[in-house]
């Protein structure tokens, strides 16, 4: 394989020029379709997670901003059709995820008071004359994720305790585990279950109470000191989703305000670890390439209208990337069991609280900044930084910068949370070298190069992990820019990239609004599924994108290239590859072995 990793990336440095970036293009990735429904609104939220069940043949979307679930039946999959929906207003006001294991969905649901417990609601996927309610189970307060376990056994779901607007009151944050077993046997959600569901399937829940008297782990994000109500460890946090491991034993719960991971043996629903997310240290050139800071720094030389200059990956003292993970899934190679993250950034906004800042509004502290040119807004000034534990001498003083999100990926070891691969500045240094047109845009926005600079960047938001002819690979989706990465994963430390793909059409240059956004192509990029050859409906590896902002969800379909040719795309977007022969690819080569020796 490493023989042919040199080829192809011949190949591309005789096409598309050197890049930072190398790319593998062993796959073409073709979008079969895009649904979206009637209703749809601009930035109505209304296609966030997308789950595939395989006996009905049905995809099943979130749809928060209708208040519903929407079934659409991919059986032929470059034609995805409704096959109805399931509302779950009298369950709650607010969906926030689903899931689905053997026939059943489930889906957290938050009541209109998030100061009540939230339920998990349960579905028939099956569609006749209507999808049959299987009751609910009262779990925690705010219940932000659901996740069943690979074999069935457990659903885990993540409460996330949010506080009310003003942060006066501040719920616990716990783990519902609900087991779906009795005496060894599988339950089945059936109608004789529906009226008495509570005592059919046990629930535990997990709370943090062990934590209030404990100092925590210093990457932990702790907002116990400056929330109004001075809530305990326990209080303040807040667990978001959840990720399970392939063998159904432990369940990684995601607290991504605290910017912190729980690890919980769903045999015994103990918490096994509590850690925080490493922060990436931007100070140094050796670890990261740095981030873009600024949407005032110029703009390509090949672009229209250019400015001087052009969009800057920088490196900046004493200043720090929290990764706070919107999402992880667990995946397993012959080399173990893996979670990777996608590292979005988050932060708390309350009436009473703020907690970002920027820079440009920061009293910095002149023995650690440049003060004036880091406040510059075609450097730092406009960017969003947190302000909690920025002081860290109490002189009124900010002396170190921290960053929601790191823009990148991570991988970590299952067992032990030991982190193997971030990707750092991959994603931004990506399109710099490769798609500029597409450089940190707005998801909201058509005409908005570099604007998300200021803000997350490409803002990595949903992750999958398919496995493609014993090979694992990772999907992580931008919901900034929109579209998704594709990595090979099978060697979870040394991952490589295959390539970027989207429906963005970044030519359509009129501001967006309720009236066009609609000929935008996908926005928004979050959820994504992965959907193996022997599930899919055409025994085709697919790939399926629930898209936020513009409410759509694209269906992706992969294919090995050729073996006798490599196709390398001029971009994303490009309608047909093109082929370069075997005997161009010898000569690059041999050209390559030349220069080497």
């Amino acid at each position: 394989m490493k023989a042919v990793s040199v080829v192809l990336l011949v190949c591309t440095l005789f096409v598309v020029g050197s890049l930072a970036v190398p790319v593998n293009r062993e796959f073409q990735i073709e979008r079969l379709a895009t649904y979206a429904p009637a209703d749809r609104e601009f930035l109505g939220n209304n296609a966030e997670f997308v789950k595939f069940d395989v006996n009905s043949g049905n995809v099943f979307i979130s749809n928060p901003g209708a208040s519903r679930i929407d079934a659409v039946q991919i059986t032929f999959p470059n034609n995805p059709s409704s096959r109805g929906s399931i509302d779950i207003s009298s369950y709650g006001s607010l969906l926030t995820s689903i899931d689905i294991s053997s026939n059943v969905i489930a889906a957290s649901v938050v009541p209109a008071n998030i100061l009540n417990k939230g339920v998990v609601a349960l579905f028939s996927t099956t569609n006749n004359n209507g999808f049959v309610s299987l009751g609910s189970i009262n779990v925690g307060y705010y219940p932000n994720y659901v996740a069943f376990s690979p074999d069935g056994t457990k659903l885990v779901v993540a409460n996330k305790g949010e506080p009310n607007a003003d942060y006066t009151q501040d719920p616990i944050g716990t783990v519902s585990i609900i087991t779906l077993v009795k005496k060894g046997t599988l339950l089945a959600f059936t109608e004789k279950n529906i009226n008495d569901l509570e005592s059919n399937f046990n629930t535990v829940t997990v709370d943090f109470s062990s934590y209030n008297n404990v100092q925590l782990d210093p990457y932990i994000r702790s907002f116990s000191d400056v929330s109004p109500t001075l809530p305990n460890n326990a209080e303040d946090l807040a667990p978001t989703s959840v990720a399970i491991t392939p063998d159904s034993a432990i369940a990684w719960v995601i607290l991504q305000e605290n910017n912190a991971a729980a690890q919980i043996d769903l045999r015994t629903n103990k918490i096994l670890s509590l850690k925080g997310f490493t922060f990436l240290d931007y100070s140094l050139p050796a670890l990261s390439a740095g981030f873009d800071a600024s949407d005032l720094d110029g703009k390509f030389n090949n672009e229209t209208n250019t400015t001087s200059g052009a969009a800057k990956l920088r490196n900046y003292v004493s200043t720090w990337g929290l990764p706070e993970p919107s999402q992880a899934v667990a995946f397993s190679t012959g080399l173990g069991q893996y979670v990777i993250t996608a590292n979005e950034g988050t932060q708390r906004s309350f009436t009473t609280y703020q907690e970002l800042a920027l820079v440009n509004s920061l009293n910095l502290d002149p023995a650690v900044f440049n003060t004036t040119k880091t406040q510059d807004d075609s450097r730092m000034g406009r960017l969003s930084v947190s302000t909690l534990n920025a002081d860290s001498d109490g002189d009124d003083l900010v002396d170190t910068l921290y960053v929601p999100g790191t823009r990148s990926f991570s991988i970590f070891r299952a067992s032990d949370g030991s982190k193997v691969y971030d990707s750092t500045s991959d994603f931004e240094q990506y399109f710099k070298d490769n798609d500029q047109e597409r450089y940190n845009l707005a998801n909201y926005e058509s005409e908005s190069f570099d604007w998300a600079s200021i803000s997350k960047g490409p803002q990595p938001c949903g992750v999958a992990v398919g496995i493609i002819d014993q090979r694992a690979y990772a999907f992580v989706t931008l919901n900034s820019i929109g579209g998704f990465f594709m990595y090979d994963v099978a060697s979870p430390s040394a991952p490589y990239l295959i390539g970027y793909f989207d429906n963005r059409d970044v030519t359509f240059n009129t501001t967006l609004n309720a009236t066009n956004f609609d000929l935008a192509g996908d926005l928004g990029a979050k959820g994504i599924s992965f959907i193996p050859a022997n599930n899919s409906p055409n025994r085709i590896p697919l790939v399926v994108v629930a898209n936020q902002v513009s409410g759509t969800t694209s269906i992706w379909q992969l294919h090995r290239r050729d073996q006798s040719s490599v196709y390398v795309f001029s971009a994303p977007s490009s309608s047909a590859p093109v082929s370069i022969s075997v005997s161009v690819l010898v000569m690059a080569l041999l050209a390559a072995l030349m220069v080497l020796f």
